[in-house]
């Protein structure tokens, strides 16, 4: 397969992690909540995977890479590691293990199974996912300023349709996934990952979120963000990466923190009294 410039179809993801003098949308999302320094501050920390963000990787994965979901995971034993026994069970399976494997509970593999088969069910949603035969696709802006990074979970051939896969502990209703969109950033990474793609030639028409419950029965929905949504989006976006572009031009490299100044906090609408208090 020939890949345009920008845009790898086979990159590990280890690899796009590697690359870190292109910033994503994670870094602009902080910036968004606090300030240019601690978004400076924790692109340089090492994340380290909470279970939480072990399962939403199996999820994607077996959504997204069956084949590579069945080469990579196996089920762990179940067993007291806490006793002999079950320690030297979980040992023996452990040394069975390769070093691409990882393991995985019994459990989760039952509600992934769920989950696959819940998205199966949603025939219009799982034919617009398959007809996004590009997956896990890396891209990358060197050519604007900040250098821009994002990876996506599918595309159509043409990247005219992106999807993004979100997991979501809440039932998948409009009324919470409104939230998310700004709480942990959705609607931006939509403008961003948009952006990127864009700059690399890409034509891209709409941008879809499937989400999916991790909790029983593992219901499945999804949304489109419109263009007046995304307009929106896409305005604090272009806010966000001029306050990290003036942080890269700037001589002494000194990240913008919080204002030097004691603000005055005027009363929102649902706090004034109907007559002042002083």
């Amino acid at each position: 397969m020939i890949e345009p410039h920008g845009i790898k179809f086979q990159m590990p993801a280890a690899e796009y992690h590697a690359k870190h003098d292109y910033i994503n949308y994670s870094t602009l999302k902080v910036i968004d909540k606090a300030t240019v320094k601690r978004a400076v501050f924790e692109r340089a920390q090492v994340k380290e995977q909470t279970e939480s963000m072990a399962f939403g990787t199996a999820v994607h994965s077996a959504i997204l890479t069956p084949e590579e979901y069945t080469n990579t995971y196996r089920v762990a034993p179940d067993c007291d590691k806490r006793t002999k026994d079950g320690k030297a069970t979980y040992e023996k399976f452990t040394s069975s293990l390769e070093p691409h494997n990882i393991p995985i509970s019994s459990e989760n593999v039952r509600a992934i199974r769920s989950i696959v088969s819940s998205i199966a069910d949603q025939s219009e949603i799982c034919g617009v996912l398959d007809s996004c035969t590009h997956r896990e696709v890396s891209m990358f802006d060197s050519k604007s300023s900040p250098k821009m990074r994002c990876r996506l979970d599918a595309c159509d051939p043409n990247c005219d349709v992106i999807i993004d896969i979100k997991t979501m502990r809440e039932p998948a209703s409009e009324g919470n996934f409104r939230k998310l969109l700004n709480t942990y950033g959705y609607g931006l990474q939509a403008a961003f990952y948009m952006k990127v793609a864009k700059q690399l030639g890409a034509n891209v028409k709409h941008f879809g979120f499937i989400c999916i419950e991790t909790t029983a029965p593992y219901e499945v929905s999804a949304f489109e963000l419109d263009h007046n949504l995304l307009g929106y989006y896409t305005e604090n976006l272009e806010l966000l990466l001029q306050k990290y572009k003036e942080f890269e031009d700037s001589e002494t490299k000194m990240p913008k923190t919080w204002d030097d100044c004691f603000k005055v906090l005027q009363p929102a609408s649902w706090q004034k009294t109907s007559e002042p208090l002083f």
